[in-house]
């Protein structure tokens, strides 16, 4: 043997290499499985968040919309987004246009809990649950709209309670009108009866303004989103017992 030698070990390295091997086969692709679903749940979790703040949600259909479709080892991308037709709308906005001969039904404060524009619309003010009888023969010439707000007035006045409800134009503002005696309060005096507008038909085109609520909370997402994959890298680091130092 040389007066002089030196040892060299090299059971570390390769052990570092073995490691480095599983940290790229095994424990790198289950981790971004893992932080990507943290993260998709993550923001699902902010975003209904958001909605609750943002909306007055009348029942849990709208938060129980968002859906998670999970990433796997397969397909690394998890998917979060809202199965909710009209979130696209609120999210970008968007123009609604009539379907029928007069304007887009737009609901009045009268229409509303506590007259709040904030509030819900009650339900027997809800457009789909108002019925308008239809008038019969009418008068034409220049006093006919006139005439067929009286007569839709007296139809409507007619009617049960709670179903008195009469389509009337007054040219400018057209809407459904709740009928009512002319001793109630509030509303507008014609005739004998008060009527108070619960569905504005005005106009033609509505602009619907957007509300965002997934933006934001994408923004969130991709803030937290670094840290999320640090802990999912650990996690799988510890599990599989990687770069442990042998002693």
């Amino acid at each position: 043997m040389p007066a002089m030698a030196m040892r060299i070990d090299l059971s570390d390295v390769r052990r570092f290499e073995r490691d480095l091997g599983a940290l790229y086969k095994n424990a790198l692709p289950y981790a971004v499985v893992d932080a990507n679903n943290g993260i998709a749940f993550d923001m699902r979790g902010s975003w209904n968040g958001r909605l609750r703040n943002s909306f007055t949600l009348r029942n849990r259909f709208t938060e129980r919309s968002i859906r998670v479709d999970k990433a796997s080892i397969a397909d690394s991308r998890a998917i979060v987004g809202s199965v909710a037709p009209y979130m696209k709308t609120q999210e970008f906005g968007a123009k609604e246009k009539k379907k029928g001969r007069y304007g887009v039904a737009i609901p009045t404060n009268e229409a509303r809990v506590s007259k709040d524009h904030k509030k819900l619309v009650r339900k027997h003010y809800q457009v789909q649950n108002i019925t308008i009888l239809r008038n019969g023969r009418l008068q034409r010439g220049p006093n006919a709209r006139k005439h067929r707000n009286r007569v839709a007035i007296a139809q409507a006045a007619a009617a049960p309670a709670g179903k008195r409800f009469a389509f009337l134009d007054f040219g400018v503002r057209r809407g459904i009108f709740e009928v009512r005696g002319s001793s109630s309060k509030g509303g507008r005096r014609v005739g004998k009866h008060r009527i108070r507008m619960v569905q504005d038909l005005s106009h033609a085109m509505v602009d619907i303004p957007k509300r965002p609520t997934l933006a934001p909370t994408v923004q969130r997402g991709l803030h937290r989103g670094p840290s999320i994959y640090v802990k999912a890298l650990q996690r799988q680091i510890d599990r599989q017992r990687l770069f442990k130092t042998r002693h």
